[in-house]
């Protein structure tokens, strides 16, 4: 990995903008590496405006155009990271109650994958956060035509 950056699209609120989706990005030789994917919750209005005026999800639309910016700078690949490599999909964080009622984030123990559980439920969600990053990564990378290439999604430009 060469470097890294951030790509984000944002929406005009009431005189702000937010972000409402980010791809992070890294570079090798001859590809561009799109090592994570977010839309932010609570968007829904900005992201349905941009969908309907592209007609495709906001990250398929961000996506084309890390293809398209890739290729035009001579890069001969775009990848997307697997989920299951990600930092996040080891080591989720989880909004909950402590046993003291105070809402505080879950934490997974360091080299465990593993969750802080309280009250038994933070197994599942853990499940139900990685099979949501495997179901979102592979939908995005099968709408733009990638294929499974070890640890990634693989498109040739």
């Amino acid at each position: 990995m060469v470097g890294a950056c951030p790509l984000k699209a944002a929406a005009e609120g009431e005189g702000w903008y937010a972000n409402i989706a980010e791809l992070n990005l890294g570079f090798e030789k001859n590809a561009v590496i799109i090592e994570s994917m977010q839309g932010a919750g609570g968007k829904q209005a900005a992201l349905d405006r941009l969908r309907q005026a592209t007609g495709k999800p906001v990250i398929n639309s961000m996506v084309e155009l890390v293809e398209k910016h890739a290729k035009k700078c001579g890069f001969k690949q775009v990848k997307i990271s697997r989920p299951e490599n990600l930092f996040y999909y080891r080591f989720p964080e989880i909004l909950g109650p402590y046993p003291d009622g105070e809402m505080r984030r879950y934490i997974s123990k360091w080299g465990t994958g593993r969750l802080m559980d309280f009250d038994g439920k933070i197994g599942k969600k853990v499940r139900e956060i990685r099979e949501g990053m495997q179901r979102a990564y592979g939908a995005v990378a099968k709408s733009c035509g990638y294929r499974i290439g070890g640890n990634y999604f693989v498109k040739d430009l």
